[in-house]
């Protein structure tokens, strides 16, 4: 017995491959993340900490004075005054407004967000420092947050 040859149809390839189920292309980035689980997760953790910060530093614009001993200081509008002849004893921190110290200081200074302004009569025994960058404010944050454990 003999078999007849058998022939396939000219368009069968054609009709088989269009009955293939498309193939999906990813888009590549998102074939970068699944290769790169431990830097996406880092990114994402990056983004997250400069969104939160940016809303605390963007949070309160009001005064906000600190200190030891705040009898002497005299507080009028977004400015801090330390009258000449007069003496404040420890720390001064003034928050989102100036500082103008006419008298004495027996400590530190520090201005977040504003400006100091020292007369000629001003005498500060400690450190002045002017904060008004972000990464200065979260240095001055986490010292002031590690100084509660001392």
């Amino acid at each position: 017995h003999s078999f007849s040859t058998v022939y396939a149809p000219d368009d069968l390839t054609d009709r088989i491959m269009h009955a293939l189920p498309h193939v999906k292309k990813r888009l590549t980035w998102q074939r970068w993340v699944k290769r790169h689980p431990a830097f996406t997760a880092a990114a994402l953790f990056a983004i997250v900490m400069f969104t939160s910060l940016l809303t605390v530093w963007n949070q309160g614009k009001e005064l906000i004075v600190k200190g030891n001993d705040l009898s002497n200081v005299v507080i009028q509008g977004d400015t801090v005054y330390v009258p000449k002849g007069q003496m404040v004893k420890g720390n001064i921190t003034v928050e989102n407004g100036k500082i103008d110290v006419q008298g004495q200081v027996q400590g530190n200074v520090t201005v977040i967000d504003g400006k100091i302004v020292m007369a000629s009569t001003a005498v500060i025994s400690g450190q002045v420092d002017e904060i008004n960058q972000a990464f200065s404010w979260l240095w001055f944050k986490m010292n002031e947050w590690m100084d509660h454990f001392k």
